[in-house]
């Protein structure tokens, strides 16, 4: 707990909550982190928490996969609230915030007076305020004395007699019972509010140690509304995928093949033509239409296969715009004698250079 009294809390997939004091905090793989999130989504160095007592906020340190707060990417930075979800590649993280301890959180100090000051009249006892009646008094002598010494009373005590017992009268009712004392209201800690504490326990610290004892969640993973985990895909499985896309321009041309040794060369011109614009058709197709409107085509659906952006979720089309962008970056990649496509067996995201220029990745349902 911080000199101040607030209690900043972060929850993270796998470990117990993570207690932040003030400074700066910083997420990523790396062991050095203050927030080690163990995936490979996550940059070294993702993003840091920049605490205060009482406030905490999100800054972003370029990763590459960006940090979301409750479904928006964060731009800069951003104040954090209690309870909000922060994603880092495929990790969530929860923000815990609780407040110091008020006055009827607190324990209430009694103001004694001394030991040896007479008692305040507002805590002396109806009984103590009036006056004793008057008793006859009696000597006594002490059971050891001193030789030598005179017999002198040792104390003047009044014999007061016993309280006379009333006997029971058969014919009175018995007194009415003394009406119930109602229980003190019962308070919920901070902690309790937070759900870190068993409610009605009461106690701030004993919740406290319970935190590292407590069952710790499974790690979240970023899901699509089918429920289906999404992981980049390999280089291999792409390549089947183009393969399996290819299928249909080697069917037109071996039938433009045989036309053309069937019909003649007058004939073989024409569909010559004819197969040229269908090849051509078939490539804007591929390249253009099917990602803008469904994010994927005939061999990646058939794998299982989609092409997402920062801004979609499988199914969903990246747009016009992002499909042409990747159809640049197509070119490109066959400016480099295709060596742009080898990127993605080098690079963490299994992305290659059309990819990183449309800021898009090919991601597989598992």
């Amino acid at each position: 707990m911080s000199t101040s009294g607030w209690q900043i809390f972060v929850e993270v997939p796998g470990r117990a909550p993570i207690e932040l004091e003030p400074g700066e905090a910083v997420i990523g793989r790396s062991r050095s982190c203050a927030v080690q999130v163990a995936e490979s989504t996550v940059s070294r160095q993702h993003a840091v928490f920049v605490v205060e007592p009482g406030t905490v906020r999100l800054k972003d340190l370029g990763s590459s996969n960006g940090t979301y707060v409750n479904g928006k990417r964060v731009d800069g930075s951003i104040g954090l609230g209690d309870g909000d979800r922060v994603v880092v590649g495929e990790a969530e993280l929860v923000i815990r915030i609780l407040a110091p301890l008020g006055p009827a959180e607190a324990t209430q100090k009694l103001n004694l007076p001394p030991l040896t000051a007479p008692a305040p009249e507002s805590l002396r006892s109806p009984a103590a305020t009036q006056p004793a009646a008057e008793a006859p008094f009696s000597f006594r002598r002490t059971p050891t004395e001193v030789p030598g010494a005179s017999a002198v009373p040792a104390a003047v005590v009044p014999a007061v007699p016993p309280p006379p017992v009333a006997s029971p009268s058969p014919k009175s009712p018995p007194p009415p019972p003394p009406p119930p004392i109602p229980a003190p209201p019962v308070v919920a800690s901070a902690v309790e509010r937070a759900g870190l504490a068993p409610k009605g326990s009461g106690e701030l610290l004993s919740s406290i140690r319970e935190i590292d004892s407590a069952p710790v969640p499974t790690s979240p993973s970023r899901k699509v509304s089918t429920g289906d985990r999404l992981t980049p895909a390999g280089f291999w499985i792409r390549v089947a995928a183009y393969l399996l896309d290819m299928l249909p321009i080697v069917v037109v041309m071996l039938i433009g093949v045989v036309l053309a040794f069937t019909l003649g060369p007058d004939a073989g011109i024409l569909v010559s033509v004819v197969q040229g614009v269908l090849v051509f058709a078939y490539g804007i197709l591929l390249a253009v239409v099917m990602p803008a409107l469904k994010g994927t085509t005939p061999g990646k659906k058939l794998l299982k296969l989609a092409i997402v952006s920062e801004q979609t979720v499988p199914g969903q089309g990246l747009g016009w715009s992002t499909a042409l962008l990747r159809l640049v970056g197509h070119f490109v990649c066959g400016m480099t004698f295709y060596l742009g496509y080898v990127l993605v067996a080098f690079t963490a995201q299994k992305q290659g250079l059309h990819d990183l220029i449309a800021k898009t990745r090919v991601v597989r349902r598992s």
